[in-house]
Formats: C-alpha cells, sequence, structure tokens
C-alpha cells in the first residue's frame, strides 16, 4: 500500500474531504492519522454509540448510504467480520480509498458501489437489515438531486418522500440530519439556535413517514458522549406529545445548547413496522 497515493484520496480537495477520521484499525498499522477537532464535529463518539446500539439488534446486514471514507463502514467490518458491510458512496477517490482499505486488510465482508443515492436510487439499493443515513439528507437539491428543487421550503416534502422509500430496504435506520441545507449556515433549515423546534420537526417528519423511534440521543458538551432520550425518562406518546418539562431539563443537564451545530443533531434509531 503506497502511503502517499492513499493521502491524495483522502485529501483530494472536495467538498467532504478530510471530513471523516481514518478508522483506528488502520492508523494503528500504517501510523497515518489525521487531526480532525472533535469538539467541533466527531466521529469518534458516534461510532461508539452505534457500536452500543447494534448489541442490542440482530442483524447480519448493515448499509451506509454517503460512506465518504468509510470511516463507518470500515470500522464495522473489521469489528464484525461475520456481517456484511455495503458502502455508497458517490466520490471516485473516497471509493478508491475504502477500496484500498479493503484490500490491504482482507475485509471481504464490505462491498463498495460507487454510486450517489438521490431519491430515485434508492429503488436500486440492496435490502439490507439496517442501513445508516448518516448527515447526508440536508445535501439534496446542492450535492444530489439538484434537478428537483429542493428549498427549505419543500425540503420536509422531499425528505418524507425519500424516508418512505427507505422503508422498503431496510427494517433498521440509523438516521442524523444537519441543520443547514446544503451544509450552508446562511440557509438553515431550522436555526441551529432552535434545538427544540429542529427536534419537534424531526420527530414530525418520523411520524409522517411510519417510522417508529427506538432510541434518540444527543452529544453531550463535556465529553460528546450520546445520551438516551429515552432512558432520561422522555418518550415520544401519540401525536408526537412528550414531556417539554423534561426535555429542557435534559438540554440543560447535558449543555447540548453548547454544543456545536453537529453535536447538537440527534441520532435517531428508527425501526420499520411494515
Amino acid at each position: 500500500m503506497n502511503l502517499e497515493e492513499l493521502k491524495e484520496l483522502y485529501e483530494d480537495g472536495s467538498k467532504h474531504s478530510v471530513y471523516q477520521n481514518i478508522p483506528k484499525f488502520v492508523s494503528d498499522r500504517i501510523e497515518y492519522k489525521v487531526q480532525l477537532d472533535e469538539n467541533w464535529r466527531g466521529d469518534t463518539s458516534r461510532l461508539t454509540y452505534i457500536y452500543d446500539k447494534l448489541k442490542n439488534i440482530d442483524f447480519t446486514s448493515i448499509g451506509d448510504i454517503g460512506a465518504n471514507t468509510g470511516y463507518f463502514s470500515l470500522s464495522l467490518a473489521n469489528e464484525m467480520k461475520d456481517k456484511k458491510v455495503i458502502s455508497y458512496e458517490i466520490n471516485n477517490n473516497h471509493v478508491e480509498f475504502i477500496n484500498t482499505i479493503k484490500e490491504n486488510f482482507n475485509l471481504e465482508n464490505i462491498q463498495i458501489i460507487n454510486k450517489g443515492v438521490d431519491l430515485k436510487g434508492i429503488d436500486y439499493l440492496s435490502e439490507v437489515d439496517i442501513y445508516m443515513f448518516l448527515n447526508v439528507i440536508h445535501h439534496a437539491g446542492v450535492d444530489f438531486d439538484v434537478n428537483l428543487d429542493v428549498s427549505n421550503l419543500n425540503f420536509k416534502q422531499y425528505a418524507n418522500q425519500y424516508l418512505e422509500k427507505l422503508k422498503n430496504k431496510c427494517k433498521i435506520l440509523i438516521f442524523q440530519m444537519g441543520y443547514n441545507h446544503g451544509g450552508n449556515k446562511l440557509k438553515p433549515i431550522i436555526s441551529p439556535s432552535e434545538i427544540k423546534k429542529m427536534f419537534d420537526y424531526q420527530i414530525d417528519l418520523i411520524q409522517e413517514t411510519g417510522w417508529k423511534i427506538i432510541d434518540i440521543s444527543y452529544a453531550t458538551n463535556r465529553d460528546k458522549e450520546y445520551k438516551s432520550l429515552l432512558e432520561y425518562g422522555i418518550n415520544i406518546g401519540e401525536f408526537n406529545k412528550y414531556d417539554v418539562e423534561l426535555f429542557n431539563a435534559y438540554l440543560e443537564e447535558y449543555k447540548v445548547y453548547n454544543n456545536s451545530e453537529f453535536y447538537k443533531r440527534p441520532i435517531f434509531i428508527l425501526s420499520n413496522n411494515i
């Protein structure tokens, strides 16, 4: 494996270049480390949270939509060699990066598909037990599905169609989305200062699309550990009713308001009731 060529693939100068960490099992062996500020945006704590949730789910296959350089896909494939992992990624360099790691670390259980997954592309997704859909959908209309003229005004309608179609492709969905359309701070879907408003926006979307909430977690401000709202006693009832006072107490205890925009994004674990 040529380290310089690997670096060129990872650091290709694209919009989401140098966006994810190098998987730990890779950096431990080849001493290729990238210093990302995990106080602003992190992968380590999210992966820890996902590992913890997967322990309680019976599955044989998991997919990653918008895999970037494969931090999650590769880490899962290395840790769970008895599971099938499928990565979907549109960036050719990032696909080659994942493939290089796959070949040099003998990760025969991972399949890399060099495609983006727009609304029509969902029809061609492989059916798996679980899909990870992390911080992708808010880029619709900017990085994909540009022809659909997705804007803040119709974004929820678009997201509704996307999540409904995903119900045909997996039993469990690990979902996270950003506040800013296309990552543009000047075009927020919901202002990052409006945590409750964004929370309500997402649980309304989830209810409308028929997914069942298994867990919701935000990162704490102190150590970025993801803490479950449901374990805190906050349950989402019929018509998306929940204890607002308890929700505010949760936000205050874990200082979620002090987080960066990225860490203000809750992670949802959703179940398909079909």
